[in-house]
């Protein structure tokens, strides 16, 4: 059994002048079963930081990943490579 993965660390940037940036959630790509994961947590962690955060668009951000996700992961089963896998979401998911 081979546990090769690949990830991608998802950020929330307030501000690319001053440039914040929070961890909000990882993609994980399991090449031997071309399966697709998303973890993320709530938006608890970004809004103590921020207080004018705009809670319902965070999660539609999120809904509209898994949703790119579902329908989109077939596109990428063909032995992909790291910097392919980059590319990938930039056009696809995110």
């Amino acid at each position: 059994m081979n546990n090769n993965l690949i990830y991608s660390i998802l950020q929330y940037k307030h501000s690319l002048t001053l440039g914040e940036i929070i961890n909000v959630g990882v993609l994980v790509y399991f090449p031997e079963d071309n399966h697709f994961q998303f973890a993320h947590g709530d938006a608890t962690r970004v809004k103590a930081i921020y207080p004018k955060f705009n809670n319902a668009l965070f999660n539609s951000y999120f809904k509209a990943i898994q949703n790119n996700l579902d329908s989109a992961f077939n596109l990428f089963s063909d032995a992909p490579f790291i910097d392919t896998f980059f590319d990938f979401i930039h056009k696809n998911i995110l």
